[in-house]
C-alpha cells in the first residue's frame, strides 16, 4: 500500500495593522472594497461523502473577510490556512444549494455569487489555459501583469453567452510560474553554487524518464524547496487564471481538476490554497509537505482521494491524476492509481448517469517516440511501423488491476485535458465509455500529428480506437492559412446520459468541432465541424 503522508503546516495568517477602539481591543479590519477582491466564485467539492459548495473571495490582506448574504440570513467567511505565505487572502463559507447570495463589501457593493443547482443543462468545459513561456524563458507574449490570452479572450466570451450551471476546468492553470529547469543553491566546498535542475513532474521533461522520477532514492527537487529560485507566487497565479477567468469565475459554480503544473514541486501550494475543495470547513484543508532532497517522492507528494459531485441527474466523478506517468510506471504509484480507480466503484451512481474528469486521459494518442511512448498496440510493443503512441500507461496498467478492468458501469463519458490539443477516442460497441480531451483552452497548442481521423484506427489500450484530433491549427473551408485551435466545449445536456456539445472560439467566430451521446453511438464522439479540416487543403492524405 503506498505510504501517504500530507504535511501539517502551522497556520500562517498575513497581519495587517488594526484600529484600536477607545476601550483598546481591536476591531476587526473592514470588509474589502470592490477594489480590494481579486475574485469570487463558487467551488464544488465533497465532504464526508457529501457533495458540498464552498463560496470563497480571493482579497487584499488589508480587509476582513466579507459577509455572505441571502438565503436564511448572513453566513460568516472564514480565513484558509496559508502555510506558502501568498500575499492575499483567501476566505471561504460553506453555502447551500438554489439560494441566491451575494457577498457583501465594505463599500456597499454586492458581489453576486452563482446559484448552485442541480440537474444541470449548460455545461462548460475548459482545459489547459494560463499563458506557456517561450522555450528561452524571454517571457514574451507573457509580460508580467498582464491577463493570460487567449484564455481571457475565451472566458469573457463564455461569460457573455448563455447562463451555465457548471463550469469543468480539466486543470493546469499556472503556466507561467511552473517553467522547465530551475536554479538550486548548492554549497559546495564552503561556497554557494547554482545547479541546473528539472523539478520533479511525474514525467514531462523528464530526465530519468524510465523511473518517471518517482523511484524510491531518486532525488527530488521541487521549486518550491528552500532552495530553489523560483517558488510558487501569487503574481502568477493572478494573471494567468483569476484575472483573466475574472469574468467567468462567478457565473456558476466551478468543479476543478488538478493538473501536473499544479503539482507540489510546482504550484501545488498555490492549488491547494486557492481552488482545491477541500477545507477545515468540511473534512480538512490540504497542504503540501515542505520538499526534502533526499525523501523519497511519495513521501513528497500530495496525492489527493477520488470523490464525486452529485448534481441529481448527473455525477461528476474527479480522479486526481497529476502523478500519473504517461509513457512509464513506477510499483508505488501505480499500486496507488489502482486504488484510486477501484474506489470509483464505491463513488460512481448504481444507477443514474456519472462522468469522470481528470487531467491526464486516461487513454490518449500521440506522435510515437522509442523514448518516451507506449505504442499503440495490442501488446504496447512498437513494430518498425509503430506510428503512434498511447498515453497513460501508468493509469491504464493501475485499470488493469482493478477487479473486471473496466470503469464503473454508469460512467458514461471521460473528460480530461494535458495533450494541449482536442482530441476524441471512440470505442466500438461501448466496449469503453469515449473520451473527449480539451487541452486548447489557452495555452500554446501542440501542432504534431496526430490530425484528423487516424486511419487505420490504432489499438488504444488493447481495443481498437475511432481517434479525432486537432493541432495547433485548423483550416476553414478552403482558405490556406490556418486558424489557431483554441476553443473550450460547450455541452448541452438532456438529464437522461443524453447531451450534445460544440467545440468553439466565438471571439473568432469559430466552430471547431460537434460532440455528443449520439456520435457516439454512431461511432465517433466528436467530428469536425461542416467546413473544417485539421490539416491544410494542399495537405497529402
Amino acid at each position: 500500500m503506498p505510504r501517504l503522508r500530507i504535511a501539517v503546516a502551522c497556520a500562517a495568517t498575513v497581519l495587517a495593522a488594526t484600529p484600536f477602539v477607545a476601550s483598546g481591543q481591536p476591531s476587526p479590519p473592514p470588509a474589502p472594497p470592490a477594489s480590494a477582491v481579486h475574485g469570487h466564485f463558487v467551488v464544488l467539492g465533497a465532504a464526508g461523502g457529501r457533495t458540498v459548495a464552498y463560496a470563497r473571495a480571493v482579497i487584499e490582506p488589508a480587509y476582513g473577510c466579507p459577509a455572505v448574504s441571502g438565503g436564511a440570513g448572513s453566513i460568516t467567511m472564514t480565513t484558509r490556512d496559508n502555510p506558502h505565505h501568498f500575499p492575499v487572502v483567501v476566505c471561504e463559507a460553506q453555502i447551500g444549494f438554489d439560494q441566491d447570495l451575494a457577498l457583501l463589501l465594505g463599500d456597499g457593493t454586492r458581489l453576486a455569487l452563482p446559484r448552485v443547482k442541480r440537474n444541470p443543462q449548460r455545461i462548460l468545459v475548459f482545459g489547459d489555459t494560463g499563458c506557456k513561456l517561450p522555450e528561452h524563458g524571454s517571457g514574451e507574449g507573457c509580460p508580467a501583469g498582464s491577463p493570460a490570452e487567449p484564455f481571457r479572450s475565451l472566458a469573457a466570451a463564455a461569460a457573455s453567452g448563455p447562463a451555465a450551471d457548471v463550469i469543468l476546468h480539466m486543470g493546469d492553470y499556472n503556466y507561467r510560474g511552473t517553467g522547465g529547469g530551475l536554479l538550486f543553491t548548492e554549497r559546495e566546498d564552503g561556497g554557494p553554487r547554482q545547479v541546473s535542475q528539472w523539478p520533479y513532474d511525474a514525467g514531462d521533461g523528464s530526465g530519468a524518464g524510465e523511473q518517471c522520477e518517482q523511484a524510491p532514492g531518486t532525488p527530488f527537487y521541487s521549486q518550491n524547496a528552500a532552495n530553489a529560485n523560483h517558488p510558487d507566487a501569487w503574481s502568477y497565479w493572478r494573471d494567468d487564471f483569476f484575472t483573466a477567468a475574472a469574468d467567468l469565475l462567478p457565473k456558476a459554480p466551478w468543479i476543478f481538476a488538478r493538473g501536473n503544473h499544479e503539482l507540489c514541486s510546482r504550484a501545488g501550494p498555490g492549488w491547494f490554497y486557492f481552488l482545491d475543495p477541500h477545507s477545515e470547513l468540511g473534512d480538512g484543508q490540504l497542504r503540501c509537505p515542505t520538499p526534502e532532497v533526499d525523501r523519497d517522492p511519495i513521501d513528497n507528494v500530495l496525492l489527493t482521494e477520488p470523490y464525486a459531485v452529485d448534481l441529481g441527474s448527473l455525477t461528476v466523478l474527479v480522479l486526481d491524476s497529476a502523478n500519473a506517468c504517461d509513457s512509464f510506471t513506477e510499483p508505488i504509484f501505480t499500486g496507488y492509481y489502482q486504488q484510486q480507480l477501484q474506489a470509483l466503484a464505491t463513488l460512481a451512481p448504481r444507477t443514474g448517469v456519472a462522468w469522470l474528469i481528470s487531467h491526464r486521459p486516461l487513454w490518449g494518442v500521440t506522435e510515437y517516440s522509442a523514448t518516451e511512448s507506449t505504442a499503440c498496440s495490442r501488446n504496447g510493443e512498437a513494430s518498425s511501423t509503430t506510428t503512434w503512441g498511447c498515453i497513460n500507461r501508468m493509469l491504464q496498467t493501475a485499470l488493469d488491476r482493478v477487479p473486471g478492468g473496466a470503469l464503473p458501469p454508469s460512467v458514461e463519458l471521460l473528460l480530461a485535458g494535458h495533450m494541449h490539443r482536442f482530441q476524441s477516442l471512440t470505442f466500438p460497441g461501448g466496449s469503453r465509455p469515449p473520451l473527449v480531451v480539451v487541452g486548447s483552452s489557452g495555452v500554446e497548442l501542440d501542432g504534431s500529428p496526430p490530425l484528423g481521423v487516424i486511419s487505420p484506427s490504432p489499438a488504444v489500450g488493447g481495443l481498437t480506437a475511432q481517434v479525432l484530433s486537432t493541432g495547433d491549427e485548423v483550416y476553414a473551408g478552403g482558405a490556406a492559412g490556418g486558424r489557431a485551435a483554441f476553443g473550450y466545449l460547450e455541452i448541452t445536456y438532456r438529464g437522461n446520459g443524453g447531451w450534445s456539445g460544440v467545440l468553439h472560439n466565438p471571439p473568432e467566430k469559430l466552430t471547431i468541432a460537434t460532440c455528443g451521446s449520439a456520435l457516439a453511438a454512431a461511432g465517433a464522439v466528436c467530428r469536425l465541424a461542416p467546413g473544417i479540416r485539421a490539416t491544410p487543403p494542399s495537405a497529402q492524405r
